[in-house]
């Protein structure tokens, strides 16, 4: 027959188990979750990225703000405390 003080560390070693079990779950678990969270953050990235507008003021700032930023009445609009984002569409980038 099994003594009582060795019923309660059978039973003390099982809570341990289920418990230390249990948190290496939640760590796997946790993991999962940041990959998760990453993979959406990129998606969303990807998504805003491939927008039209984000697309036109790509194509501005790559193959025509060169020649604005010689003109100093352009580069003088960019004080201004309100920009006129459809002159300026490279602050849509750098946004």
């Amino acid at each position: 027959m099994i003594a009582p003080e060795e019923l309660t560390a059978f039973a003390s070693l099982g809570t341990f188990v289920v418990i230390a079990v249990t948190a290496i779950a939640a760590l796997v678990q946790l993991r999962h979750n940041r990959a998760a969270n990453q993979l959406s953050g990129v998606l969303e990235y990807i998504k805003i990225w491939e927008t039209e507008s984000i697309q036109h003021a790509n194509r501005f700032v790559q193959d025509e703000l060169p020649a604005k930023l010689n003109d100093p009445q352009y580069r003088q609009e960019l004080f201004k405390p309100f920009v006129d984002r459809t002159r300026h569409p490279e602050l849509t980038i750098a946004d």
